[in-house]
């Protein structure tokens, strides 16, 4: 085989030389010759180049079909140098690269294989079986055809299921005492472990030796008493709130019927926003009605007591007065616009009270007055620029 490659080699030499050397002898024979005599060297050169190229593209076409294309690159390639415009050897040349590059691509692949088999191989040794399963589907991917990777993914497939089945039991009837418990939640989880284990194993278990039943059921089983459970659980807290709503009542009753209105208030507030995120309408309907009877009753009483400290000058008792009258009763106009003057009123009265002091030198006792000036107006400009000053 080397011999005949070294033959073919020799050949293709003597083929490039020979063209050469006719090509060289053609011109200079032209140069001395007729026309006549040129035309008809010319016709005959052509003629010889003819036959020597057809020579030679056999030669190296045997290269290309006995798959030698490293030789065969080498021979289109020389046919090529001395003709360029041979068709046949430009397109066998073109399938010569594209064979060589799928060969360097195979030469790739398998190492890459070869890595993976071993780093595969590796982990299953190690007992690491679902990172040598990764990497033996890897190896498929590349060489479908891969026996050594098949032959140990159907071994892993059958150590996993023998390891399955050994444990089955055990998982079940853990799964089984946990549901007999009343442990649903933890049930679950187990004869879905037994199931995804291997689930060829678990087409009906026997039950107390005679009722069979899939372990699907038993999930969907313990999935309802969950539920059920949870809303028995739910049934239960909603009437504890419920009765809490109810004592929320009781006591504000109680108090109302004394006249402790506020404490009353207090307690029914508290009901109405249980009953309200609850959605108990029976009780927010009545916890309601009592609830508005006990605002308009402290609105009036806040209201005459704010009237009372006006009356007698005493200004900032009446300002909280009118200030809790509206807290029962937003909508009493009197109550307003008494305390939005009383507000003007006292800002304006610590202020001037604070300027004062500042006029002699007290600025520490000042800014006290103008701090409580600021609590009736926040943005009174000159109360601002007052203490600025002191700064």
């Amino acid at each position: 085989m080397a011999l005949n490659k070294m033959n073919k080699t020799r050949a293709l030499i003597i083929f490039i030389v020979l063209s050469v050397m006719l090509l060289t002898a053609s011109l200079l024979h032209s140069e001395a010759s007729t026309d006549d005599e040129r035309n008809t060297d010319k016709a005959a050169s052509s003629e010889l180049n003819r036959a020597l190229t057809d020579k030679f593209f056999k030669v190296a076409l045997d290269s290309f079909n006995e798959k030698d294309y490293t030789a065969a690159k080498k021979q289109f390639e020389a046919i090529l140098s001395v003709y360029p415009g041979h068709a046949p050897s430009k397109r066998y040349l073109e399938k010569t690269y594209s064979y060589l590059n799928s060969i360097k691509t195979k030469q790739k692949s398998s190492k890459e294989i070869a890595k993976l088999l071993k780093k595969a191989i590796t982990c299953n040794d190690k007992g690491d079986h679902e990172n040598a399963k990764k990497l033996f589907n890897h190896v498929l991917v590349i060489d479908p055809n891969n026996e050594t990777a098949s032959s140990y993914l159907g071994k892993i497939d059958n150590s996993i299921n023998t390891i399955a089945a050994a444990h089955v039991n055990e998982l079940y009837t853990q799964a089984l005492e946990l549901y007999i418990n009343g442990k649903y939640a933890e049930a679950i989880k187990y004869f879905e472990a037994t199931t995804m284990a291997a689930l060829k194993y678990f087409d009906a278990v026997i039950l107390d030796n005679s009722q069979r039943l899939d372990t699907l059921d038993f999930i969907n089983d313990s999935k309802q008493k969950i539920k059920e459970d949870a809303e028995r659980v739910e049934t239960l807290a909603k009437e504890k709130v419920r009765e809490r709503v109810l004592s929320n009542y009781s006591r504000g009753e109680k108090f109302f019927t004394r006249g402790y209105y506020k404490a009353a208030l207090a307690e029914l507030e508290e009901g109405l926003k249980i009953a309200s995120t609850y959605g108990f309408k029976d009780e927010l309907s009545q916890i309601e009605k009592m609830a508005s009877e006990t605002k308009s009753i402290l609105a009036s009483d806040t209201f005459k007591a704010a009237e009372k400290h006006f009356e007698k000058g005493e200004l900032e008792d009446a300002y909280e007065s009118y200030a809790e009258a509206l807290k029962y009763n937003p909508e009493n106009s009197k109550a307003k616009s008494r305390y939005e003057k009383l507000k003007e009123t006292l800002a304006q009265k610590y202020y001037e009270k604070g300027m004062e002091l500042m006029m002699d030198d007290k600025t520490d006792n000042a800014k006290e007055y103008f701090k409580k000036a600021l609590v009736y107006q926040t943005d009174k400009k000159e109360v601002i620029r007052a203490l600025e000053r002191i700064k």
